[in-house]
């Protein structure tokens, strides 16, 4: 094998690993998008099953809070049936008492709801900011490979085009055709003008004469006029 060839498998070989390289790049972060994607499916379903919960929470939370004054209500209702009735105090008292429990319960109960929806609140955020900054991964994993796809196409041509101007051996016999060919045409130029050559010498005299008597000037417009003047005043 000539030196020339064994540059030439070396080239393509190195060309074709580097090329390698890139469809590799190209499906490793086809791959890895896909994984994105996947991955924020399921955080977009549990963000929503969270805030479903959270927003649940609030709603419990809210009635807690309408039950709590309800019962200060009833409360204060009571307080004035005393103002209007002193005789029943007592009953009115401890009917009070329950109402003033009931609404006592109510606000710890809501205070605890509001202490683990603030709690959630804050995860959620935390949450909302993760799955924004997958998106952003996404695109922007999306832009990488529409770049790496780019440089593949051009990495393809320049290994097809670097490949055949590789082949040394190739190029020198196409030179060299292309001489041979404009040898052979010349040559061909050249005999049809010796056989141009040949005819002319080969003329008779006569031939000679016809050609000579061809190419005599014709008479211009003004002269046949003038002849024809002279012709009419000979008349």
């Amino acid at each position: 094998m000539g030196l020339i060839s064994r540059i030439k498998m070396i080239f393509t070989s190195k060309a074709n690993a580097g090329l390698d390289k890139i469809e590799d790049a190209v499906q490793m972060t086809q791959q890895a998008i896909r994984d994105l994607q996947e991955k924020l499916e399921a955080a977009l379903k549990a963000q929503a099953t969270f805030k479903a919960m959270i927003t649940g929470l609030k709603a419990d939370q809210k009635k807690l809070e309408n039950s709590k004054a309800e019962w200060l209500n009833k409360a204060d209702q009571l307080q004035q049936r005393i103002d209007n009735e002193p005789e029943k105090a007592a009953e009115y008292e401890s009917l009070m008492i329950v109402a003033l429990d009931n609404s006592e319960k109510d606000a710890i109960a809501a205070a605890s709801k509001t202490s683990i929806i603030e709690g959630y609140d804050a995860k959620y955020k935390a949450m909302v900011t993760k799955i924004k900054d997958l998106r952003e991964l996404i695109v922007d994993s999306q832009n990488n490979l529409t770049q790496l796809k780019a440089r593949q196409e051009v990495a393809n041509a320049s290994v097809a085009v670097n490949k055949e101007l590789s082949n040394m051996e190739g190029l020198d016999s196409t030179k060299e055709l292309m001489k041979r060919m404009e040898a052979k045409i010349t040559s061909k130029e050249h005999l049809a003008d010796a056989y141009a050559g040949i005819d002319e010498d080969n003329k008779s005299n006569e031939d000679k004469i016809n050609d000579v008597l061809k190419n005599t000037p014709s008479v211009s417009s003004a002269d046949k006029l003038a002849a024809f003047r002279a012709n009419r005043n000979k008349a």
